[in-house]
C-alpha cells in the first residue's frame, strides 16, 4: 500500500520531534498545506499522511469498508514502528481515533494523539 506522505522541512530547525499530521474523514494531506508551512517557519519538521483511499494514496480493494485496523496496519506495516523516535501527532476524529490505537498498540510513539473538532 503506497501512502501519499508529504514533508515540510523548517530552514531553521528548533524542535527535535516532528510533527506528523493526519487528516480526518473526505480529506487528504492535501487539507494541512497552510498549517504546514506554518509550523515549519516556526521550526518544526512537518509531516502529513494521506491515509488509504484519501488523497493521492492507493486505493486498494474495497478501500470504502476499510477499518481503523487497516490503516493501522498502512501507517506501522507488519508490526514495526514509523521511522520517528519521537513524534507529535496530531488529528481531528475519526483518524484521531486510529492515532489513539496505534499508541495503544505501541505501534508509534505519539505523545500528543488528537485535537477537537
Amino acid at each position: 500500500m503506497q501512502l501519499e506522505h508529504v514533508v515540510a522541512h523548517p530552514a531553521h530547525r528548533r524542535y527535535a520531534a516532528p510533527l506528523l499530521l493526519v487528516h480526518g474523514a473526505w480529506h487528504g494531506a492535501w487539507c494541512w498545506e497552510g498549517a504546514m508551512a506554518d509550523l515549519a517557519a516556526r521550526g518544526f519538521e512537518v509531516h502529513a499522511v494521506s491515509i488509504r483511499g484519501h488523497g493521492a494514496s492507493d486505493r486498494a480493494p474495497g478501500h470504502r469498508r476499510s477499518s481503523t485496523r487497516d490503516y493501522g496496519r498502512d501507517l506501522a506495516p507488519d508490526g514495526e514502528t514509523t521511522h520517528f523516535s519521537q513524534v507529535y501527532a496530531f488529528s481531528p476524529s475519526p483518524s484521531g481515533e486510529l492515532i489513539a490505537a496505534l499508541t495503544r498498540l505501541g505501534k508509534t510513539p505519539v505523545l500528543m494523539e488528537s485535537i477537537g473538532t
